[in-house]
This record gives structure tokens, C-alpha cells and sequence, in this order.
């Protein structure tokens, strides 16, 4: 970070390309020397920038575990789904901030910048993760000088109402196939009871044949014996 610091205040480059060193020796005198602040903040743009590179640092390490989607993957192929998954949303994102960065009309780059935070904030106003009071008070619709608050929450409710059927709807699938299975569980129960049930009367019916026969086999054995007597 200190290398980057250096390299950042000591060199410039032109239009051409060309580098040119422009570090200046700091005046003996301290009197003579003072630190620039932005106003309404006493944090110099040094310290800015570290503080900068280490969000980025965050965000990137952030994206790198979130990107693969779930820790409980499972097999190989579920993996590998769930990395595509990562890249697609990653990759898009991407895409736009590429499309962004290569405009040829400078003009538009801000704009579009907007553009692109507006629908991100409709997204997450949609899904519960930002309030709407974090975007009230921008500029107006006609202004064209930023971010549109009135857009921005039409959009947030058009994709709620989008969600909000997406969800009932799998949210419905799945409790009728609980409600299935529930269904199917409480047949077999009563099948497995049914079968419990005939096969304590067959073997009820055996064990009574079986007694039967005995007692006719000891009425047999009794006559002969009286017989024989």
C-alpha cells in the first residue's frame, strides 16, 4: 500500500502517455506545512484512498466465497452448478460495468451509472434489503443529474408484485407436495395397518385349525385307547 501511495503523489502521466516525476521536497520549516482536507471531513484523500482500496479488497474477497453459490453443494456436479450459477449473476454484472467503462461519449458514463445504481436499489427496496427513506430526497425526475428516487420505487414495486408471485406460487407447490407426501405417509400407515391386521387373522385362523386338528387327533388317540381297554 505504501508503494502504491508513492507511486500514486510522486509520478503523473499527459495525454501521451509520458511520465513525468513532480514529487516535491517537503519544507523544512513546519510552520509552512499543512494538511488539505475536504470540507466537512478530516480524513485527507490518502487515507481516503487506503480506505477505498481496502473496501475493494473486501468486496473481491466477498465475491470470491459468495460467488460458488452454497457450502453444502454435495456432489461434484452440484458444485460445478452452483459456480455457474455465481459467474452468470458475477458475469453479467461484469458486463454492464465494462459496457460502462468503454463508452465512447464520456457524457454518458455518469448517467448510465445511475442508471445502473437505480435499478440495483429498486432491487433491493423490492426484496427487503434497503428502506425506502435511503433513497427519498434525490434530485427530481426532470433533472437528470443523478439517481431517480420516483423510478426507482415505481420499479421497486413493480418487481415486488413479480417476486411476491413467484414466491406464492413455489411456495404453494411446495406445500401441496408436503401435503402429498403427507397423504401418501398416512395410506401407507394404513395399508402396513390393514396388512398387520389380516396377517394376525391368518395366523388367528392357523393356530385355530392347527388346535382343532390336535384336539382331534387326542379324541382319536382317547377312543383307541378305550377300545383297547
Amino acid at each position: 500500500m505504501k508503494i502504491t501511495l508513492l507511486g500514486k503523489a510522486m509520478f503523473r502521466y499527459d495525454h501521451n502517455g509520458r511520465e513525468s516525476y513532480r514529487y516535491k521536497l517537503q519544507d523544512k520549516d513546519e510552520k509552512n506545512q499543512k494538511m488539505y482536507f475536504l470540507p466537512d471531513t478530516r480524513i485527507s484523500m490518502d487515507e481516503k484512498y487506503v480506505l477505498a482500496q481496502k473496501r475493494k479488497q473486501e468486496i473481491l474477497e466477498k465475491a470470491d466465497d459468495i460467488i460458488k453459490w452454497t457450502d453444502h453443494a454435495g456432489s461434484i456436479a452440484s458444485q460445478i452448478a452452483c459456480i455457474n450459477r455465481g459467474c452468470s449473476i458475477y458475469g453479467m454484472t461484469n458486463d454492464l460495468m465494462e459496457m460502462m467503462r468503454n463508452m465512447e461519449k464520456v457524457i454518458l458514463k455518469m448517467p448510465f451509472y445511475y442508471e445502473l445504481m437505480s435499478v440495483w436499489k429498486a432491487m433491493l427496496l423490492a426484496y427487503g434489503l434497503m428502506e425506502q427513506e435511503e433513497i427519498s430526497g434525490g434530485a427530481p425526475s426532470e433533472a437528470h443529474g443523478g439517481e431517480d428516487p420516483e423510478w426507482i420505487i415505481r420499479l421497486a414495486e413493480e418487481i415486488r408484485k413479480h417476486w411476491d408471485a413467484e414466491r406464492s406460487y413455489h411456495e404453494n407447490c411446495e406445500e401441496e407436495r408436503r401435503k402429498q407426501q403427507r397423504k401418501e405417509k398416512e395410506n401407507k400407515e394404513q395399508l402396513k395397518g390393514k396388512d398387520q391386521i389380516t396377517r394376525a387373522e391368518e395366523q388367528n385362523r392357523q393356530f385355530r385349525e392347527k388346535c382343532s386338528e390336535s384336539g382331534k387327533e387326542a379324541v382319536l388317540v382317547s377312543s383307541a385307547s378305550d377300545h383297547h381297554d
